[in-house]
């Protein structure tokens, strides 16, 4: 039942049928927690509840969105998408405390997880935990991060450090990290900023003309602001199959009344 709730949602929600949207939510959600309750772990309890809590915070429903995270970790409480979304929409209402507190239980959960590991590092030096999050973005340099976590990971190392005025270790910083990524233009800018701080006039310019054009594609920073990537695309496809299975069954069964 929560399964055909959910397509009923949808289906009214594309027709602009707030109301009937509305009650078709609040009924897939209640029916998918009773059965989460009933049978724990199940394979879609808690994906359809993260699933419904994106549609509610991208819709600027963000109180009743985190609520149901919420929900949700009461019921499954390592569900790493539900701490992932849950500490999003807390960093994007500057809670930043709360949003590392919730980081903080997704990296012990899964300490590979370098999404995670980079907006708890974030998050700990916007609550003043400078050093631990100096720390968490120094960890994520290395091989095996995704390229846009680790290219964000070393502009934000390089402008905590320009902010704390330890300008050499800014350079270096700066300079290990275009070894690797050349066509960083953000990286460019900043080290030309420091060699500027520095009095270094001739290396600005040299830095200045080694400016890359933008790269094409979503830059790191502005993928940062976006919704964290749940696996909503195989969540949505096997809610998809399970909602198939469930009319097929729910159409026997009335068959089977009906006689």
């Amino acid at each position: 039942m929560a399964l055909l709730h959910r397509r009923l949602e949808r289906s009214y929600s594309a027709r602009s049928q707030g109301p009937l949207a509305a009650h078709a939510r609040t009924l897939a959600v209640d029916a998918a927690e009773r059965l989460g309750r009933l049978q724990p772990g199940n394979d879609f309890s808690a994906p359809l509840m993260v699933a419904v809590a994106v549609d509610l915070a991208q819709a600027n429903a963000g109180a009743t969105a985190r609520e149901l995270l919420e929900r949700t970790l009461r019921l499954e409480p390592d569900c790493e998408p539900a701490l992932l979304a849950l500490g999003f929409s807390l960093e994007r209402a500057a809670e930043h405390q709360q949003a590392a507190a919730t980081y903080g239980r997704l990296v012990e959960l899964r300490p590979d997880h370098h999404e995670g590991r980079l907006r708890l590092a974030l998050n700990l030096i916007r609550t003043g935990r400078r050093p631990e999050g100096e720390a968490g973005l120094r960890g994520l340099l290395g091989a095996g991060t995704p390229t846009w976590v680790a290219t964000l990971a070393a502009q934000e190392l390089v402008r905590l450090l320009i902010a704390e005025e330890r300008l050499e270790d800014a350079g270096e910083a700066a300079r290990a990290a275009l070894l690797r990524t050349p066509g960083d233009q953000r990286q460019w800018i900043l080290l030309a900023s420091i060699l500027h701080s520095q009095g270094r006039r001739p290396e600005v310019l040299e830095a200045l003309r080694a400016l890359p054009a933008a790269s094409r594609g979503v830059a790191p920073r502005a993928r940062y602001s976006e919704w964290p990537d749940l696996g909503a695309a195989a969540s949505q496809s096997r809610l998809g199959e399970l909602a198939r299975g469930a009319e097929s069954r729910l159409a026997a069964a009335l068959v089977e009344i009906g006689r």
